[in-house]
């Protein structure tokens, strides 16, 4: 088995559950633009047949023949051979793409001698990613010249705070194993906003929020904690539990309808 499959089989076996998920498996290859036909990858082939001879008897799979118009699991193995192969992937969603979440398992096959060149594939592939699917994640692993494995992820923030794609290297697999120790990696890629402000419009309607103070000064706006009540409070724990910082608004404010009702 290769480095490429044994890092593969790693993360299959410990990170999606035989019992509980199906294991979608698509293969892509590019087309020959000068002919119109697709050239086969034996490589590519001889690693899917490795995968799909450890995982066959321990989980369930779905093997696609050919690009499936709907994606066929909500955890899908991809083996492609560039960014371009994976652009081809057209999905049909049954589903707004906001109520149907993928984790996807990317094995670039093409050994890239440049880092240059991998980063710039994975990248190109990663915003597909982000563009076309609604996934909860998208990890690729690709083989260096040497023989590592590296896997990467992406985050969409950047350290400034600007909506950005930026590649996250999370491993490396050499000698049979991964080098660190990993948990769930295939949590929500926006698992944490990385301490980012997020702008928060409010009605001060207690008992649901309250503001302890000025409302109307920007200073005291600042001061978080004079936020209270039940959803003020709600908030204050999302923002520990995804990792944001709270930007207060200026309020809302109800006005009257001719019928007495309040509308904003």
């Amino acid at each position: 088995m290769t480095p490429l499959s044994a890092a593969a089989m790693d993360i299959l076996e410990k990170q999606v559950s035989s019992t509980q998920s199906t294991l979608g498996v698509i293969e892509l290859i590019a087309e020959d633009h000068d002919h119109g036909h697709v050239h086969r990858d034996h490589r590519q082939q001889e690693l899917l047949t490795s995968i799909l001879r450890r995982t066959g008897t321990s989980m369930a799979l779905r093997l696609n023949q050919e690009t499936p118009s709907m994606l066929p699991a909500s955890y899908v193995l991809i083996l492609v051979n560039s960014a371009e192969a994976f652009r081809s992937l057209r999905v049909h969603f049954t589903k707004a793409p906001q109520r149907q979440e993928f984790n996807f398992l990317i094995v670039l096959t093409r050994r890239l001698g440049r880092k240059a060149e991998r980063l710039e594939a994975m990248r190109d592939i990663f915003l597909t990613c982000v563009k076309r699917f609604h996934t909860m994640n998208a990890i690729i692993l690709t083989q260096r010249n040497d023989g590592v494995v590296v896997t990467y992820g992406f985050r969409l923030y950047s350290r400034d705070c600007k909506l950005t794609l930026s590649l996250d290297l999370l491993n490396r697999f050499e000698n049979g194993s991964f080098r660190h120790t990993t948990g769930r990696i295939f949590d929500r890629v926006l698992g944490s906003l990385g301490g980012c402000p997020v702008s928060v419009s409010w009605y001060p309607v207690p008992p649901f929020v309250h503001f302890l103070g000025d409302m109307d000064d920007p200073e005291e706006r600042k001061e978080v904690w004079r936020l209270t009540g039940i959803d003020g409070e709600i908030i204050k724990v999302l923002s520990k539990v995804f990792n944001f910082s709270i930007k207060l608004m200026p309020p809302c404010k109800k006005q009257r309808t001719c019928n007495g009702s309040c509308s904003s």
